[in-house]
């Protein structure tokens, strides 16, 4: 079985999962999805079966977090090192210090964004937390659900872990920003024909609809450690479509969508959760013109 399929494997085997619907579904919502299929290197997966996921603290990290926190959440319960059942019941006294997919983000300081598996000699019992020495969220892992060897072991645990100083408070308090979307294009100028079209297409009213999620788009980086990004199309046809490729070219910031390569010529509003930028070309996905681009530009002399 080739890499690349066996990537693709990941996402099947946790949906055909009775048991992880609900953790299936979680992540469907979030961008991590498609990070999940897209890798190719080994991975373990920590998955919180569903009895466990509907109550405290999973139920209020699950039903109160913003998908962009959640985002970070779930990052942090993929492990960036293949375990089978046998490397677990091996790991030292002093524990196995492992790097997970929220380090790669560039968010949280690699300290804070690894996990800590240890395992107690005598009942053979698995334990994953945070390295921090005053973190009190850890996970037992309850059994081994799944196991595609030297690619994914997927590991039922019995609560979500939390982050290391990760304040939960913060989003239940935070008011919404209230923003008009179209409002805020005009203002900007040069751009009434894009709000025009949000507004007749109702796009603008999904935009604001999740404007307390995880946010519209992102600042410019300065340091791209995962370069394709999801869109909102993503959410509604499957994880790793409508993504676009970003990337530092010249000094500047470039948006690919693998047919087109547009740049950011300017920054229209940038509020968290939402920044909205400017772009030089309209960014055409692969998915629609990607098959029949060359027969839709028309040659030089002729006529359409």
């Amino acid at each position: 079985m080739s890499l690349s399929n066996t990537a693709k494997d990941r996402g099947r085997e946790l949906k055909g999962m009775a048991n992880l619907t609900s953790f299936s579904s979680l992540l469907s919502t979030t961008s991590v999805a498609s990070d999940l299929t897209r890798r190719k290197d080994p991975i373990t997966l920590l998955a919180v079966p569903n009895p466990y996921l509907s109550i405290p603290p999973s139920s209020d990290l699950s039903h109160r977090l913003p998908p962009s926190s959640l985002d970070d959440i779930l990052c942090y319960h993929i492990l960036l090192q293949y375990f089978s059942w046998t490397d677990l019941l091996q790991i030292p006294p002093s524990g196995a210090l492992v790097a997970t997919l929220l380090q790669t983000t560039g968010c949280v300081p690699a300290n804070f964004s690894a996990v800590n598996i240890t395992r107690n000699l005598i009942t053979n019992v698995i334990t994953i937390q945070s390295p921090s020495p005053d973190s009190v969220s850890n996970a037992t892992v309850l059994s081994l659900i799944k196991t595609l060897t030297y690619n994914i072991t997927i590991l039922a645990v019995i609560s979500l872990l939390v982050l290391y100083e990760f304040n939960l408070m913060a989003y239940e308090t935070r008011p919404p920003l209230g923003l008009n979307i179209t409002k805020a294009l005009i203002d900007a100028h040069n751009f009434n024909v894009v709000a025009a079209m949000l507004a007749a297409s109702g796009v603008v009213d999904e935009f604001e609809a999740d404007e307390g999620g995880a946010g519209i788009t992102s600042s410019p980086p300065t340091s791209i450690v995962n370069p394709v990004q999801p869109t909102l199309a993503t959410e509604d046809n499957g994880a790793g479509s409508f993504t676009l490729n970003i990337s530092r070219v010249n000094g500047s910031v470039a948006i690919d969508t693998g047919i087109v390569q547009a740049s950011v010529t300017q920054t229209a509003f940038d509020q968290n959760p939402i920044a909205i930028f400017g772009v030089s070309k309209v960014l055409l996905p692969r998915e629609i013109f990607g098959k029949d681009s060359a027969e839709v530009i028309p040659k030089p002399g002729t006529t359409v």
